[in-house]
């Protein structure tokens, strides 16, 4: 540029253009010395009053010479040369002057970013944006936006510095910001974020620009060593789930290296291939596809970290269904990593926490196979043991144990849990003559196993099954003198019933009822009590004493109703039942107890089929036998489709009499031929129906009516035909469907199992039970992964919307509710609540639910002052439906607690914590008499309050109160 001024200045004027065009081109090549020194000379000779000789142009000596310095890395002298262009040669609305007035603000700004001067950057950065000549200083939003981020960033001011990073990252490309510069830019808020523990900024601004932030799958492979690094920077920091956020913006290798190869065949030989906003080179696509294949071959992907990130992203949150996926697909997709043997171990652990024993024990096997030498070997055949046996998978336990044990030394920890669970196996098979010598092995090997007091049990109780008596009795009288303390020996109840059997079997009868009642006594909660009083009742039936048998039996039953012991109180109603229908002056006598049963008792599945064949007489009596066929039916229904649920041939065999009776044999032939429920690969199911038809049929072979035994014996045969021919599948109505489906959701340990049934109906589009049907797959899905979640959410708002059974749409909307909540979508989950709990609603059967799970999503959203008011309600409103007011109440003082507002005068006559103290001490007060009859996890949370309000106490937070106050005093 020229500095020339007027003629009298002419001398001075050249000398200073020659030196300056000098220096420029020393630039221009590079030579930064040379021409810092050539700028010194020109400021050195002609800088004197240059302002008034040349006027502002004289400027852009000052800013090419703080050019210069900044790539000689000299940041003070160079923020000085940028400050004198702009201080002391200012164009004062001349056109022409000094073209780098204000660009001077913007290296200036620069130069003190670079000398780690965040502040005076942003007030510079900010001032050229204020002072710039639109149309004649030029401005790149981009770079400006990334600068600032990167300053804010540095200061920790985090918001900020993520608010301008997202100004550049949603405007990339209008903006002109470079994916280097947005690298760097997240590279700044990652390392403020984790400096400050402060997942919630990185998480918002993870999601919300996760579309702007995506990189076509070639250009995302030059910055994959970079996001890997922010993502375990953020978990080593413990911000897991912003690692995970950071993962999900890489593309997976396969997409890389197929957008790789694409670009490098458009190329064809061309070393290089300009292309808008940026230019391709051929040898750099190359390097990244090398890298990306290689990472692949070598098994040490940026998908492997990220798999074990959200592993352990679900571990620490206690998702194990999560974990465990996370290492499946790691185990699926990686068979090279280097840690292999940890993911095929934690498959096996994660399969045994969730209980899945037969996924344990396969997983378990691969693990032995690849890995015999590890040193994990032992403790994987230990969980895949011990998951198989907790879960009740005893037959596949029977067969991993018997394979592994010849394998094992004895003496090693394996071989101590091997036998343990292996004998354990098969007591619980009944199989008692196999258990027993393992059983007697383990106790001569591992006295002083962990498994000791277990095993000599499991020993004695054996020879009680094989009713080896006098055996028995010495082995219990052992084992009760070596572990005499109840709160140390959790089988002793269980060892005093064996005991008083053993007692039974020899006739001594004072001393069987002196162990029982030591039992009633000691052990009221055990559940051995149910047991322990039906043999009570047998021993003082055989001595004739009946009336003091039902006696006892009544008295029992109070008891374990008063106490909550449920089984103990169905198993005494079971026995009552039973002992008034032997007598048939008494059958309806039977009625009211198995009335109770249904009543109270129906959900605990083991006596509802001895429940059922009981009473069938008794009601037939009060001309009931309608209702007990029905329910017989559902029993039989039960058992037929799951043997787990047990034996069917014995309440087969009581339906068939009943159903014979009311609707003859040749109905029941043809209702068993077609028996609703039954899969059409049931076989033996629908042979056990043959079966029991036939034995319904041959009592009447004894008939004196020839006719009637001719017709019999001709149905016999043809049942028998029937019962060895091939059956071809018939698919289940619609309405069975979903009844079967319902059976399985609300009355069996596994709703999973409702699935099919639900989908095949949906799958008909029938009107009449599409709804219906979607409510049952909604129930089940709510309490699946993410993505079953999710298509809940979707069936129960189908429901809700289009319904117009009043009960339908109200039970949708509470399940919405529910899901919501499950799911973490708190907001919605309180929009739904409120939505039910609306005067017009005309919602009422599970408010006091809806308004806990209300609360409960105004305190995830971090709502203290709406939790406070909800969680109140509930346990003012509702204080005697402990279910939901004590989890309020903790809610609420513990609230209050951590709020901790003073005292205001009228509007808040006590502080948060005296009012948490005061409330929480009342409640207490006034649900003690309840106590008894909570469930076992209110209860905990019951004794949690009286902790809470205890510790309260014991502050200088709160006065304590002489004794309890009334609500709201």
């Amino acid at each position: 540029m020229a500095l020339t001024m007027p003629t009298a200045q002419g001398q001075a004027a050249t000398g200073a253009d020659a030196i300056h065009a000098e220096a420029v081109k020393a630039m221009e090549s590079d030579r930064w010395e040379e021409a810092l020194a050539l700028f010194d000379r020109c400021i050195e000779l002609h800088g004197k009053d240059a302002l008034k000789k040349f006027g502002p142009a004289f400027g852009a000596n000052w800013y090419r010479k703080g050019l210069c310095e900044m790539h000689l890395k000299r940041l003070d002298a160079a923020a000085k040369s940028f400050e004198t262009c702009y201080r002391d040669f200012p164009n004062n609305g001349k056109k022409a002057g000094n073209l780098f007035h204000k660009r001077a603000l913007v290296r200036w700004a620069e130069t003190a970013q670079a000398a780690d001067q965040p502040a005076e950057a942003i007030r510079l950065f900010k001032k050229y944006l204020e002072e710039r000549d639109r149309q004649n200083d030029p401005f790149e939003p981009g770079a400006y936006y990334l600068q600032l981020a990167l300053c804010h960033f540095k200061l920790g001011q985090v918001p900020q510095g993520a608010e301008n990073l997202e100004t550049a990252v949603r405007n990339k490309s209008g903006f002109g910001a470079p994916d280097s510069g947005i690298v760097a830019g997240l590279q700044a808020l990652v390392a403020a974020a984790t400096a400050k523990k402060d997942e919630r900024t990185l998480l918002t601004f993870f999601e919300t620009n996760r579309g702007s932030l995506a990189m076509e799958p070639f250009e995302a492979a030059t910055y994959t060593r970079e996001f890997v690094k922010l993502a375990t920077d953020s978990l080593a920091a413990g911000l897991d789930g912003a690692a995970l956020s950071i993962f999900q913006l890489l593309p997976g290798s396969e997409a890389m290296e197929e957008d790789l190869r694409a670009k490098l065949a458009v190329m064809g030989d061309l070393p290089e291939l300009p292309l808008p906003g940026r230019k391709l080179v051929k040898a750099d696509l190359q390097a990244r596809l090398a890298a990306v294949e290689a990472a692949r071959r070598e098994g040490n992907s940026h998908e492997l970290l990220q798999l074990e990130t959200t592993a352990a992203f679900h571990e620490k949150h206690g998702n194990l269904r999560g974990t465990h996926a996370a290492f499946a697909e790691l185990d699926a997709r990686f068979p090279k990593a280097a840690r292999r043997a940890d993911y095929l171990f934690h498959l096996v652990r994660t399969s045994a926490a969730l209980g899945d024993a037969l996924a344990a024990e396969k997983e378990a096997a691969r693990f032995s196979e690849e890995f015999p030498d590890s040193p994990k070997a032992g403790a994987v055949k230990r969980m895949m043991l011990v998951a198989l046996f907790e879960k009740g998978e005893y037959e596949p336990c029977i067969k991993a144990a018997t394979a592994l044990l010849p394998k094992l030394a004895d003496g090693s920890p394996e071989h101590d849990i091997c036998l343990r669970v292996l004998g354990g196996c098969y007591e619980h098979t009944g199989r008692f003559d196999e258990a027993r010598p393992l059983l007697e092995r383990h106790v001569a090997l591992y006295p002083a196993s962990p498994y000791a007091q277990s095993v000599l049990y499991l020993q004695a109780s054996n020879r009680v099954r094989l009713q080896q008596w006098d055996e028995a009795a010495k082995l219990l009288d052992a084992f009760i003198a070596k572990y005499p303390d109840a709160a140390a020996n959790p089988y002793l109840g269980f060892a005093l019933l064996d005991r008083a059997e053993c007692h039974a079997a020899a006739k001594e009868d004072a001393a069987a009822l002196e162990a029982l009642a030591r039992l009633e006594k000691d052990f009221p909660n055990s559940e051995a009590l149910a047991n322990g009083q039906g043999l009570k009742g047998d021993l003082l039936l055989r001595q004739g004493r009946g009336e003091q048998a039902e006696e006892s039996l009544k008295q029992a039953l109070a008891q374990a109703e008063k106490l909550g012991q449920r089984e103990a109180a169905a198993e005494i109603l079971l026995r009552l039942a039973t002992l008034l229908g032997k007598d048939p002056k008494r059958l309806k006598e039977a009625v009211p107890y198995c009335d109770r049963y249904w009543k109270g008792y129906e959900d605990l599945a083991e006596f509802r089929g001895p429940m059922a064949m009981a009473q069938a007489e008794a009601f037939a009596a009060v001309e009931r036998g309608k209702e007990a066929l029905e329910r017989l039916g559902k029993i039989l229904g039960e058992r037929l489709a799951s043997p787990a649920a047990g034996s069917p041939e014995a309440a087969a065999r009581v339906y068939a009499r009943l159903y014979a009776k009311a609707h003859g044999l040749d109905e029941l032939k043809r209702h068993f031929a077609e028996f609703p429920g039954l899969k059409p690969e049931d076989k033996q199911a629908r042979a056990t129906l043959r079966i029991t038809a036939i034995e319904a049929v041959e009592a009447q072979l004894d008939s004196p009516d020839e006719a009637a035994k001719a017709k019999a014996d001709s149905l016999i045969k043809t049942l028998f035909q029937e019962l060895k021919a091939e059956f071809e599948p018939k698919d289940l109505p619609p309405g069975i469907l979903v009844r079967t489906g319902d059976f399985l959701r609300t009355r069996t340990s596994a709703p999973r199992q409702a699935l099919p049934y639900y989908e095949e109906a949906v799958a008909k589009k029938d009107a009449a039970v599409r709804f219906p049907a979607l409510l049952g797959r909604a129930a089940v899905l709510a309490e699946g992964s993410k993505e079953e979640r999710d298509t809940a959410i979707q069936d129960l708002q189908e429901v809700f919307d289009g319904t117009k059974d009043a009960r339908e749409k109200e039970e949708a909307l509470y399940w919405l509710v529910m899901a919501r909540m499950k799911a973490g979508d708190f907001a919605a989950a309180g929009e739904s609540a409120l939505r039910y709990l609306a005067p017009d609603s005309g919602f009422q059967r599970l408010v006091p639910e809806v308004r806990l799970a209300l609360a409960r999503s105004y305190q995830e959203r971090g709502m203290a002052e709406e939790a406070l008011t909800a969680h109140a309600r509930v346990w003012g409103d509702y204080g005697g439906a402990t279910r939901v007011s004590v989890p309020a109440m903790r809610a609420w003082i513990q609230i209050s607690w951590t709020r901790q507002l003073p005292a205001s005068g009228a509007e808040r006559p006590r502080s948060d914590r005296q009012a948490a103290y005061e409330e929480g001490l009342a409640f207490l007060e006034r649900t003690r008499p309840l106590f008894d009859k909570m469930a076992s996890v209110d209860q905990e949370a019951w004794l949690e309050i009286e902790k809470l309000t205890g510790e309260f106490a014991a502050t200088t937070d709160v006065k304590p109160v002489a004794k309890p106050l009334p609500q709201g005093q």
